[in-house]
C-alpha cells in the first residue's frame, strides 16, 4: 500500500471520528444557564481541533513529493486486535458482563501475542489479567464508583 493511500485512509477514519465526536458532544445537555460553558463546550473544541488537524496533515500529504511505500509487519496480528476489540465492545453491548469479558479480553490479547505459550506462561499471563481486572475494578468499581 502506498503511503499516500494509506495516510487518506488513517485521516478519513479519524476526520469521521472527529464528527461523530462533535454531534455525540452536542447532544450533551446542561441544566444550568445556558449562558455559561456547558459540558460540550470542551468536547467540541477537541473534535474541531481533530478536524483541523487532519486537515492540515492532508495537506501535507498532498505536497508531499516521496512517495515510499508501507508495510505492515505483522498485519495479521493487527487484524487480530481489532477484531477482537470490536468483539470485546459488541459483546459489552450485549451482555453486560463488563469485567469478565476484560479478563477474557486481556488474556485472549496476552496469549495471542505471546512468543512462547507454555503452560507456565499462559498460566502467568491470566494471573496478569487477572491482576489487570481487579485493578481496574478497584479503581473503577469501588473508588470511582463507575457502573458498566
Amino acid at each position: 500500500m502506498s503511503y499516500r493511500t494509506a495516510s487518506f485512509l488513517v485521516l478519513s477514519f479519524l476526520a469521521a471520528l472527529g464528527a461523530v465526536y462533535i454531534w455525540f458532544a452536542t447532544g450533551l445537555t446542561d441544566s444550568r444557564n445556558r449562558a455559561s460553558i456547558g459540558p460540550a463546550y470542551f468536547p467540541i473544541g477537541l473534535g474541531i481541533l481533530l478536524l483541523v488537524l487532519c486537515a492540515l496533515s492532508a495537506v501535507q500529504t498532498v505536497r508531499r513529493t516521496d512517495r515510499p511505500d508501507l508495510t505492515l509487519p505483522n498485519a495479521g496480528f493487527v487484524g487480530l486486535a481489532i477484531v477482537a476489540t470490536g468483539t470485546f465492545l459488541v459483546a459489552w453491548r450485549y451482555l453486560d458482563s463488563f469485567y469478565a469479558l476484560t479478563f477474557v479480553f486481556a488474556a485472549g490479547l496476552m496469549v495471542a501475542f505471546a512468543p512462547k505459550r507454555d503452560p507456565k506462561r499462559v498460566a502467568l499471563y491470566l494471573g496478569l489479567a487477572a491482576v489487570l481486572t481487579a485493578v481496574i475494578y478497584g479503581l473503577f468499581g469501588v473508588i470511582m464508583q463507575v457502573r458498566f
